[in-house]
Order: C-alpha cells, then sequence, then structure tokens
C-alpha cells in the first residue's frame, strides 16, 4: 500500500500443476473499490501500465505477479487496511472457480 494514496499494488506468483491450462480472468476484494490485474511495458522507452484481461498458464506453468511487470491494482481500500495486516483477494478463473488468497500487507518502498 501506498502512504500518500488510496491505492496498492499486489505481488505474488501462481502455479498450474493441472493436466489442464487454467485461466487467470480478474481478481476481487470486499476490502478494495476497485481491483484489476494490469501488465507494466516499455514502449518506445517508456514504461507503461495496461489492463490485463487474463493470463493463461497451461500445465506445469507459473506466472510471477511483481514490480515492474505483471500486478494487481487494488484502489480505494476501505480503513482498515494497513500495514501488518491481512487482506483477502480472490483469483477468478476463466471456469467460474474463485482462489481465496490472504495477502500480507506492507507498506511501499520509500
Amino acid at each position: 500500500m501506498t502512504p500518500m494514496m488510496p491505492m496498492g499494488a499486489g505481488f505474488f506468483s501462481l502455479r498450474n500443476p493441472c493436466r489442464a491450462a487454467v485461466v487467470l480472468t480478474g481478481v476481487r476484494s470486499n476490502r478494495f473499490g476497485d481491483t484489476s490485474m494490469h501488465v507494466t511495458r516499455v514502449e518506445g522507452g517508456v514504461s507503461r501500465m495496461r489492463p490485463l484481461p487474463r493470463v493463461v498458464l497451461r500445465p506445469g506453468e507459473r506466472a510471477d505477479f511483481r514490480p515492474g511487470g505483471r500486478h494487481l491494482m487494488l484502489m480505494a481500500p476501505d480503513t482498515t487496511v494497513a500495514p501488518g495486516s491481512k487482506v483477502r483477494i480472490d483469483l477468478l478463473l476463466g471456469d467460474g472457480r474463485r482462489i481465496p488468497v490472504d495477502f500480507d500487507v506492507r507498506t511501499a518502498a520509500p
């Protein structure tokens, strides 16, 4: 979470141990007014953030969400989102399943 603005970013790694492909189509949390997936890319020498509509993981593949690449945008947090706490974020799959994940809340790097 950023100390100056009501927003944060989410980082994690997701691995598909299944025999079939898995499609991550979005994220949701009742702790934030808006949640979405984004990717940062350098275009024409300029770093740009773009919406990420889905991530396909084939069997055995891993997707990393980290600074400077894929990440979650977590906008308009409720007042109880504070460093040291945890927030539940549901990963939404293309087949309708939800994977609940508890994320540790940390402050942004200075």
